[in-house]
């Protein structure tokens, strides 16, 4: 990556992909700046401070991987709540070194509703759970941690969404209504504002 002169930049770095964050308790992090051809020792930006704190296992599930004979993983919903919010994470396991392949956050969750796990039979971890009184989240991610898909749904005519698996093993949402987040910002576009109504003539 490449900063050009006069020109600033911001990126997100998930540091579970490159750090074994396993163990609880305080940590800082910074980032190094080369400078073009790489003679130099860099600039390091001001260090980050961060606690880790261990979540709650919700759910849990061992699975094998495919294509790979004697391996599995193991698959952990944690659910994690701090001084005003609680968070929703998933997290992989891999079965013969116990290390953590992976753990990243799903979202702000509402334990008004239990959140919903299951396996479908490619081996990919589904989880749905309630993330505004309105709105439930439908995420998948596969054995290597990788967020596969992400879809929102909204309550149906018949209670709340369901999440239902087959005989063929496939994981489907059901009683749910799909929300479409463009969708709905072109609806508001089109109400009108009280202010925005015309004169009335008497």
């Amino acid at each position: 990556m490449k900063i050009q002169a006069g020109q600033t930049l911001a990126r997100e770095v998930d540091l579970t992909e490159h750090f074994q964050l396993s163990q609880p308790g305080n940590f800082s992090v910074s980032a190094v700046i080369q400078q073009p051809g790489g003679n130099s020792t860099g600039s390091s930006t001001n260090r980050a401070f961060f606690n880790q704190t261990p979540g709650r296992i919700y759910w849990s599930q061992k699975v094998g991987v495919s294509g790979a004979s004697g391996h599995t993983r193991e698959f952990r919903v944690i659910n994690f709540t701090g001084d005003s919010k609680s968070q929703i994470y998933a997290q992989i396991v891999d079965g013969m070194s116990g290390q953590f392949v992976r753990t990243f956050l799903l979202g702000d969750v509402l334990m008004l509703r239990k959140p919903l796990a299951t396996v479908d039979r490619q081996q990919r971890m589904h989880v749905m759970f309630l993330a505004t009184p309105s709105m439930w989240v439908h995420c998948v991610i596969d054995t290597d941690g990788r967020l596969v898909d992400r879809q929102i749904h909204q309550r149906g005519a018949q209670g709340d969404p369901q999440l239902l698996t087959f005989a063929d093993g496939t994981v489907r949402v059901a009683n749910s209504i799909p929300y479409d987040p463009k969708a709905a910002a072109e609806q508001r576009a089109k109400i009108r504002k009280a202010s925005d109504r015309p004169p009335i003539t008497y």
